[in-house]
């Protein structure tokens, strides 16, 4: 899937409702190239996977 800036502006949109001062509880790595964040916010945990990887 290519990430245009359609798809890039609807995601961040997401993000940002959804996380928007929100707290970091918890910070995993499970690869070289990821970060696995909890993020506490509106009573909710939701969890954000960030990928530097290639594929």
């Amino acid at each position: 899937m290519s990430f245009d800036g359609i798809v890039t502006k609807a995601i961040v949109d997401d993000i940002k409702e959804k996380l928007k001062n929100g707290k970091i509880s918890k910070v995993n790595q499970p690869d070289k190239n990821e970060l696995d964040l909890i993020i506490y916010n509106n009573k909710q945990n939701y969890k954000l996977l960030i990928s530097a990887s290639s594929s």
